[in-house]
């Protein structure tokens, strides 16, 4: 086999990965991406995402991974499974409705909080929860790679 099939035969493999073999080689690799949250007001419900218009109210940025190296040691422990929806990958939106259960698990993730970093982006993003949880126009997104 010359290098170019091989090459080519990469490429082909590359692309069939599934969203979730994606995840599985971070988790084994533990690469960690920067998990992005974003606090949006829903001006206009729609009846599909296209038809919906938001606008960002706030935004918390994790370029250095914090969040999702935290998130790696709390999730699929039986004691956070909002938190367990969170995926480095895609997005996640949820309600104020669905703030109260978050804010708990936000404080069994403090816990887990090995560094000053982990602490203060847990902190951040209970403070967008809590505005989130009094507004029922808005929504936070964990905005995945």
């Amino acid at each position: 086999m010359r290098d170019g099939d091989v090459a080519g035969l990469c490429m082909t493999a590359a692309r069939c990965l599934t969203r979730l073999a994606c995840r599985a080689f971070y988790l084994a690799y533990a690469v960690h991406v920067g998990i992005d949250v974003e606090l949006r007001h829903v001006m206009q419900e729609g009846t599909s995402p296209r038809r919906r218009k938001t606008k960002s109210v706030r935004r918390l940025d994790d370029p250095g991974g914090c969040f999702d190296a935290l998130l790696h040691r709390v999730q699929h422990r039986g004691r956070t499974p909002m938190l367990d929806r969170i995926d480095p990958i895609k997005d996640l939106e949820l309600t104020s409705s669905e703030m109260s259960q978050l804010l708990g698990e936000l404080v069994v993730a403090e816990a887990e909080a090995n560094s000053p970093a982990e602490r203060s982006v847990v902190l951040e993003l209970r403070v967008l929860a809590e505005q989130c949880c009094n507004d029922p126009r808005l929504t936070l997104i964990f905005v995945g790679d």
